[in-house]
């Protein structure tokens, strides 16, 4: 146990190393600087009423790291630490970490009011405590599962080689700048109120979004499927820029509207499992609206019993609407039987493409009325 009581303290030369698992604990008055390496099987201690940090000689190895500070904690070395506890004290500052192997945000918490935080780890990310912070930032190689009672205003994430990106927040949260990425999985944004984005979300695997006041997410988004829940208020939204497909475990918003555009390849709501029904969209008394140049329904679109509206119609506003065979946008009665709904719209005002009335299309007796809308040039044929 290492205090420094009126000023700086600095580990350097041939740093400390203990014997099996004892504990290092260094509290300095000032700012903490690890200048060489620390190493023990248990416990690292460091607290400083300044700013904490390592340079690449200081790497520090140990079963479980904490750190409290008045300032930046900036630990960027080589580190390999099995679980990680940090507090900023003070008015301003970030809490970083780099570890070349998995990491558990630990029981003690990551807690910085004043600043951000981020986890670069070389393997996967985990918690049994909670994190607190403006920005969450993650890079990880085999998954983050961040599912604790967490606070955090923005995040951004990258993940490599196998799992997903996972967070749970209690309150609102933003995609950051940055964005979401994940070659390997799944995202999964869980969320005790909305959720918007200023950068994009890029995953193989399927998005999934469960709101409290809606989920926006109208960037250009690279998605391989999408499935999300809102309650209370507001809308559910996503853009891809290209194939959306809506999972069988579907979108459920009874309390606001769903619109969902892919700018290309198409747009498909999926059945379930060998045949299985897929739970489709559901926005009671709301507005499901589809946006895409090729829409493929294998669910229900249902905004029954108030009432509500489903709109059909393409990102490419020049392109025709044919029923049941024909060029553009086709549908056909199986995908105009999944509608349940008061109003079916094909089209839009803004719409100048043909619509084509190539068979009979029934319109079951559930729903009151089909609109065909069409402007410019366009023409309603059949």
């Amino acid at each position: 146990d290492i205090t420094e009581a009126s000023g700086s303290l600095s580990v350097g030369v041939s740093g400390i190393t203990t014997n099996g698992s004892a504990s290092v604990i260094l509290d300095a008055a000032q700012a903490l600087n690890i200048n060489a390496p620390i190493t023990t099987g248990g416990l690292v201690e460091l607290s400083a009423l300044g700013a904490i940090s390592n340079n690449v000689s200081g790497v520090i190895t140990a079963g479980v790291l904490d750190t409290a500070s008045s300032g930046d904690t900036t630990l960027t070395g080589a580190n390999n630490v099995g679980s990680f506890t940090a507090i900023n004290n003070g008015t301003s500052g970030d809490i970083s970490i780099s570890a070349t192997g998995p990491l558990d945000v630990a029981a003690g918490n990551i807690t910085n009011n004043v600043g951000n935080v981020t986890l670069n780890v070389g393997g996967a990310i985990t918690q049994t405590g909670t994190i607190v912070t403006n920005t969450l930032s993650t890079s990880s190689d085999g998954g983050a599962t961040l599912t604790g009672a967490n606070d955090v205003g923005s995040f951004t994430a990258t993940n490599t080689s196998s799992g997903d990106i996972s967070l749970r927040t209690t309150g609102q949260v933003d995609v950051a700048a940055a964005g979401i990425s994940n070659s390997a999985g799944d995202v999964i944004l869980n969320a005790g109120g909305a959720i918007t984005q200023t950068g994009i979300i890029d995953t193989s695997g399927t998005l999934n979004t469960t709101s409290v006041g809606g989920a926006t997410l109208n960037l250009g988004n690279s998605v391989g499927g999408f499935t999300a829940s809102n309650t209370v208020s507001g809308d559910i939204s996503l853009t891809t820029t290209g194939a959306l497909a809506v999972t069988a475990a579907g979108i459920s918003n009874n309390v606001g509207n769903v619109t969902l555009t892919a700018e290309s390849g198409g747009l498909s709501v999926e059945a379930g499992a060998a045949g299985a029904a897929g739970l489709g969209i559901s926005a009671d008394g709301g507005t499901v609206e589809l946006i895409a140049d090729a829409i493929a329904l294998n669910a229900v679109l249902d905004t029954l019993p108030t009432g509500g509206a489903v709109v059909l119609r393409p990102f490419t506003n020049t392109l025709a609407i044919s029923l049941e065979s024909g060029s553009g946008l086709l549908l056909t009665q199986l995908d105009i039987d999944q509608v349940s709904s008061a109003v079916l719209t094909l089209g839009a005002g803004s719409h100048t493409g043909d619509i084509n009335l190539n068979a009979d299309i029934a319109f079951g007796t559930a729903r009151s009325r089909m609109e065909l809308l069409t402007s410019g040039a366009g023409r309603v044929v059949g």
